[in-house]
């Protein structure tokens, strides 16, 4: 007569303890990657965040640049019937920049634009910030013949003008002066009739 016999391990784990166990293993490595897929979730918002606080502050510093255009009248016209002078009909353009904003503006450019065409400026005057400081300071010196480099206006300096050449207003139809830089983010910058935009070297001016 055969007997049946039954193979118990001894001391061994049984099969529940098995399927507890890999039950376990598996809650973990749930466990392990929620918690990364969540890390990576919070990394991305917090990089999104970041990316919008600095694009907020690159453009609240683009529009911290101070761009004043103006105008004036070059010279005499002949006299009147009442022997007053009359308006030559010569116009010139200029355009000031102040850096109003927090930090050093690079790579200044200016423009004018009359009737579609560009001009590049006929003078440049730069005025760095000597008379920003104190009187006990510079008191007995005068303005050193080094100044900073074409083109770099710190918060500090007192700003630079750009002056057009003469042209006859009664052939203009329309003029404007455009001006561009580069922030310290790299990013560049253009304000063109109160409006400021970002572009790149390629960017047509007065597009």
């Amino acid at each position: 007569m055969l007997r049946r016999m039954t193979l118990v391990g001894a001391g061994g784990p049984s099969w529940t303890d098995i399927l507890t166990a890999i039950g376990t293993v598996g809650a973990v490595i749930v466990a392990l990657g929620i918690a990364l897929y969540t890390d990576r979730r919070a990394d991305k918002r917090i990089k999104a965040e970041r990316q919008l606080a600095r694009e907020r502050e690159q453009l609240a510093e683009a529009y911290a640049v101070q761009v004043a255009a103006a105008e004036r009248s070059v010279g005499d016209g002949p006299p009147n019937q009442f022997g007053a002078l009359t308006d030559s009909g010569v116009r010139q353009l200029a355009v000031m920049v102040v850096n109003r904003g927090s930090f050093t503006i690079i790579r200044l450019e200016a423009k004018f634009l009359r009737d579609g065409s560009l001009s590049a400026p006929h003078a440049e005057l730069q005025v760095p910030g000597l008379e920003t400081v104190p009187l006990a300071l510079r008191q007995g010196w005068r303005l050193s013949l080094w100044q900073s480099p074409p083109g770099v206006l710190a918060p500090w300096d007192e700003g630079i003008r750009y002056d057009s050449d003469n042209f006859d207003a009664g052939r203009v139809n329309f003029a404007r002066a455009i001006v561009r830089w580069t922030d310290r983010w790299g990013t560049r910058w253009e304000h063109d009739r109160g409006v400021v935009r970002q572009v790149t070297d390629d960017t047509p001016w007065g597009s």
